[in-house]
């Protein structure tokens, strides 16, 4: 079946279709930058050559400032653009030359294991746990031990995953998990029958009843 080529669309249907294609490419990009946070939180980084978008934006980058970088003040060492890919909306580039005069991708604020792998300065308001403490947490979800169990509470992973007892759980550590749960997309709920405790549920994804 034939499909409609973008030139041949109307402009209402054209602009549609570039912001459809802009939304999947912000997405891919969040995604990838999520993996590679993911990777630092667990001390187990990825490889970079696996990340599509990301270097599709890092050469994007490396093309601003030769093309722009006689503009810019011969001091900045932080920059911003907006890359225009083909049949869709901007998106907003952030990268930055490294003391060894590399051009770089800057992170986003919320990648805070990211960042400090880098040496770069955390956004107000950010701030990164122990690295040991969240790879203990998602090896335990992830391991064929629990592949079977769809929820656990906060508690549970305490004391399953990082082996503290109910009495030494203080609630900073709870909510750490809390953020590194909602950060691997768990759904926070609470049970319906007393004592009606909140829970993590498996996102759908990563079931295995959908294996």
């Amino acid at each position: 079946m034939k499909t409609k080529q973008t030139g041949n669309l109307s402009p209402t249907a054209r602009d549609k279709s570039r912001q459809d294609k802009t939304k999947v490419y912000r997405q891919e990009i969040e995604d990838e930058w999520r993996e590679t946070e993911l990777g630092y939180m667990t001390n187990n980084p990825r490889n970079p050559a696996r990340f599509y978008m990301l270097a599709k934006l890092a050469k994007a980058a490396g093309d601003d400032f030769r093309k722009n970088g006689h503009n810019y003040s011969e001091w900045a060492r932080n920059f911003a653009f907006d890359w225009r890919p083909a049949n869709a909306g901007s998106i907003k580039v952030q990268y930055y030359i490294t003391r060894f005069g590399y051009i770089a991708l800057k992170p986003p604020a919320w990648c805070v294991f990211t960042r400090a792998a880098m040496g770069l300065k955390q956004a107000k308001g950010h701030y990164q746990t122990n690295a040991d403490f969240n790879k203990r947490i998602v090896d335990y979800l992830y391991s064929s031990e629990t592949a079977k169990i769809d929820r656990f509470t906060v508690n549970d992973l305490l004391i399953r995953a990082v082996g503290l007892s109910e009495l030494d759980i203080k609630i900073k550590q709870q909510t750490d998990v809390g953020r590194l749960m909602a950060f691997l997309g768990w759904d926070r709920r609470r049970e319906t029958i007393p004592p009606r405790r909140h829970y993590y549920a498996r996102p759908a994804k990563d079931r295995l009843s959908n294996t």
